[in-house]
């Protein structure tokens, strides 16, 4: 269960990082065509690079948080998660060397 619950939250963090691009992106570059339409001027460009600039320097902020929050969510973690987890980790690897095992000893008949 906490494997989806990490799949989610990187999901929503890749869909929250194009988003944050993507409209930052599209709001500057409509008021550049805006003003260039209602003034004459060609200020579009510079909307358009200043739109960028604002999408990447958004996007710092949003996985700097992101990267800060990850260990007070791990520190935050019981003594009877962490055991659980080691004992879960355990019978991982256990039936992991067992299919290993076997696979190589259905390899060896042949």
């Amino acid at each position: 269960m906490k494997e989806r619950s990490k799949i989610f939250k990187m999901i929503a963090l890749i869909s929250q990082i194009g988003i944050t691009m993507l409209s930052s992106i599209f709001i500057c570059g409509l008021a550049g065509y805006l003003i260039d339409q209602r003034f004459g001027t060609h200020i579009f460009l510079v909307m358009l690079i200043l739109g960028i600039a604002g999408g990447y320097a958004a996007v710092y902020k949003l996985l700097k948080n992101f990267i800060k929050a990850k260990p007070e969510i791990e520190a935050s973690k019981d003594e009877e998660t962490l055991r659980r987890e080691t004992i879960l980790n355990d019978r991982i690897e256990e039936l992991q060397r067992n299919i290993y095992d076997a696979d190589k000893e259905y390899n060896h008949k042949e």
